[in-house]
């Protein structure tokens, strides 16, 4: 039988640790959520690998390596009110909530959000919502938010992101230009004294965000 604790400590060890991500709290927040209950059951046995993990057709779940580096530059706090755009099945909002205080899951099928309810559920997680609109316009109306966390690729981020960013807030997003490849670099946008400051974390591999990938042109 498939050991998946033996898995999830594999990957925390051998993807995570290695890749310079070795905040206590993080690292016990990949230890304590079952990566496996979070997607499809035909693919639970790729659940803890180094791989991007296919959700629907525009949908995916991004590797361990790069959503942790994410999460190490966003210096995220217990009292933070975080929002995840693009929580797909809701595994990032799963993590998210052993960080933070609070935090609002978006997606734009209502499919998607009932997954994600049904696993936030099964694990006991009651400091989340999750909630069915468009990623464009983020959550306006449940903001100012302190962490704005983007699940997938952008080729400019939207001012309502901006926007919804509350002073002192963090936002960590894939900044890409290429519509052939998933290579892009991670971003950390902070909001001090109204003026947002860019640092860049590293390159990843992460595919675009649904509905923001470029058109693809075609040279002759």
């Amino acid at each position: 039988m498939f050991d998946y604790a033996i898995a999830r400590r594999a990957m925390i060890d051998g993807q995570i640790r290695v890749n310079d991500v070795n905040d206590s709290r993080i690292l016990h927040a990949f230890s304590q959520i079952p990566r496996e209950v979070f997607i499809s059951q035909a693919q639970t046995s790729l659940a803890y690998s180094d791989r991007v993990l296919k959700i629907t057709d525009n949908q995916f779940l991004m590797r361990p390596r790069d959503f942790a580096k994410m999460l190490n530059a966003l210096e995220l706090k217990p009292t933070d009110i975080a929002l995840d755009i693009g929580c797909g099945r809701g595994y990032s909002t799963a993590i998210l909530s052993v960080l933070c205080e609070t935090v609002l899951g978006l997606e734009e099928q209502q499919a998607l959000v009932l997954h994600a309810d049904k696993a936030l559920e099964k694990c006991a997680i009651v400091n989340t919502v999750v909630l069915c609109n468009s990623f464009q316009k983020g959550a306006p109306s449940s903001g100012p938010f302190d962490i704005i966390f983007v699940g997938g690729a952008v080729r400019e981020v939207p001012q309502e992101w901006i926007e919804q960013l509350a002073p002192n807030g963090r936002m960590v997003v894939a900044i890409s230009q290429n519509a052939h490849t998933n290579l892009c670099r991670l971003m950390c946008y902070k909001k001090n004294d109204g003026k947002i400051e860019k640092q860049t974390i590293c390159d990843a591999d992460i595919p675009y965000l649904a509905g923001f990938s470029p058109k693809l042109q075609f040279e002759l």
